[in-house]
């Protein structure tokens, strides 16, 4: 899946370690009227600067692969190496699922459902 998103920036924006869900998005404001949201599941890994601009989804190159696999080892097949590539940088996640959506909502919305305050397993 490549993908660009060229006059973007992008966050990291929200993670919730219960499902290993990570929120990555470009909020609406200035020109930009709708958030544009990353959403992945399934979390193993992420290797991803603060902010990213001018983001684009590239497939991961077997060195991507060799290079993540030196790190996590083997990756199961149900995960995915996800590559962000920003200034030249290639970045990465490793995860189960990518969703990408768009949507005018508030910036400080969440796609993740919480448990609510005082929970505890």
């Amino acid at each position: 899946m490549k993908r660009s998103f060229e006059g973007y920036t992008f966050a990291l924006w929200d993670y919730y370690e219960g499902h290993q869900s990570l929120l990555i998005r470009s909020p609406k404001g200035g020109n930009q009227d709708h958030n544009i949201d990353l959403i992945f599941r399934g979390v193993e890994y992420v290797a991803v600067p603060s902010v990213l601009k001018d983001l684009i989804l590239d497939e991961p190159t077997k060195s991507d692969r060799k290079f993540i696999e030196g790190i996590l080892g083997e990756l199961p097949q149900h995960d995915h190496v996800y590559v962000l590539v920003a200034d030249s940088y290639r970045h990465f996640v490793v995860a189960v699922a990518l969703k990408i959506t768009e949507h005018n909502e508030g910036i400080y919305e969440t796609p993740f459902e919480k448990p609510p305050p005082g929970y505890s397993i």
